[in-house]
């Protein structure tokens, strides 16, 4: 499983990126993000929304539960925050509905998380969507897409999940 805490790449988020329908939601509180998914494993909640306090014009963490989350009913959330999904095999991973467009791709490769960083710098890009192997079910290599740009304007949905990640 690979983590998510680089200094230098963060997971992107944004308000152009989508969520999970209201239409699924068991409820919305503040928590952090451990009570938000202890919480959610408690309620049998397929899929987390979870919100940094700082990100937030309240400044608390925010914490939103959802029965289900179809591709087809999804919302673009008021505030920026991040979409998890539980993973039987690798637990609550972030989940991306959307990702840059293909049009600002300059590269795309079957390597490692490290050297899709790597190989995102050396280009001197500032974005990747990176898929573990265990993201794309009928492959069995990772993949890297680096973006010159991510215009929010013209994001794309991906076929297979990934993470948006932006060089900070």
């Amino acid at each position: 499983m690979v983590k998510f805490s680089m200094a230098d790449w963060e997971v992107k988020r944004g308000k152009k990126y989508l969520t999970c329908s209201n239409d699924y939601r068991i409820r919305e509180y503040s928590t952090d993000l451990a009570g938000c998914e202890a919480d959610a494993e408690a309620e049998g909640a397929t899929h987390i929304y979870w919100q940094k306090g700082e990100w937030r014009p309240a400044g608390t963490d925010w914490c939103h539960l959802y029965t289900a989350c179809p591709d087809d009913d999804l919302r673009e959330p008021a505030e920026n925050g991040w979409t998890y999904y539980k993973d039987a095999a690798n637990g609550w991973t972030i989940k991306s509905f959307r990702t840059c467009s293909e049009e600002e791709r300059i590269e795309k490769v079957n390597v490692e998380f490290e050297a899709c960083k790597t190989e995102a710098e050396s280009l001197g890009a500032i974005h990747i969507y990176w898929q573990a192997s265990w993201q794309r079910p009928v492959h069995t290599t990772p993949l890297c897409h680096i973006y010159g740009t991510c215009n929010g304007g013209t994001l794309r949905t991906p076929a297979e999940n990934g993470v948006n990640m932006r060089l900070h």
